[in-house]
């Protein structure tokens, strides 16, 4: 004999959350770590000074070109379109 204890620990049990869910969550997470990188990136870059800046400037490029590919793939798996409309005058 089944108690209602034992039907609403049941219940509880076969809830299941929709995959999808959980694969945009990790996707936003994903997105929000990217922009934090490139937050760093561009703090980094603009503490450079003088001959700094050419000394780097080989990394710089080359993180920079890693960040923008990372950002891009985070934006389609979330599905974000980023227009850019240039206003001719």
């Amino acid at each position: 004999m089944t108690t209602k204890e034992d039907v609403a620990f049941g219940s509880v049990l076969n809830i299941k959350p929709e995959l999808g869910d959980f694969i945009e969550a990790a996707s936003f997470l994903k997105f929000q770590d990217s922009l934090e990188k490139i937050k760093v990136f561009a703090e980094e870059v603009t503490q450079l000074r003088g001959v700094g800046t050419f000394l780097y400037a080989t990394s710089i490029g080359k993180k920079f070109n890693e960040l923008m590919e990372e950002y891009e793939v985070r934006m389609k798996d979330l599905g974000f379109v980023m227009t850019v409309i240039f206003d001719e005058q």
